[in-house]
């Protein structure tokens, strides 16, 4: 018959045993914890250094192509009329245009332009 000495060394022994394979199981949480958690964050700094190379490779492309025009294409089609008077028809082609001529207040702000007539000459003035 074991002794009351021998019966506690065995339950000791027992509650050891069951501690290390608790601690063991423990410390393999532990690591895959550990694992996941590294890859998980290896995998979101790959995701965000792709995109800060797609965003800008993206914008490197952005500045290279020209703007593109923001005035209206001209497609030759009349305004839509409104039933309230009558539509005038712009020129086709700049052949049908009339051409402008200067007004004696543009010709006095251009002087590069202006040419001397008979009266107004200065060559051979007094």
């Amino acid at each position: 018959m074991p002794t009351s000495k021998r019966r506690r060394r065995q339950l000791a022994r027992a509650k050891w045993r069951r501690q290390a394979v608790r601690r063991t199981s423990d410390e393999r949480r532990r690591r895959r914890f550990s694992i996941v958690v590294g890859v998980l964050v290896a995998l979101i700094a790959v995701a965000a250094l792709a995109w800060l190379v797609v965003y800008l490779v993206d914008q490197e492309r952005k500045d290279d192509t020209p703007p593109i025009p923001t005035a209206p294409a001209d497609t030759g089609l009349l305004p839509p009329s409104d039933g309230l008077g009558d539509v005038t028809v712009p020129p086709t082609s700049p052949a049908d245009a009339t051409p402008q001529t200067p007004t004696g207040s543009d010709q006095a702000s251009n002087g590069s332009d202006q040419t001397p007539t008979g009266d107004e000459s200065t060559e051979g003035a007094p």
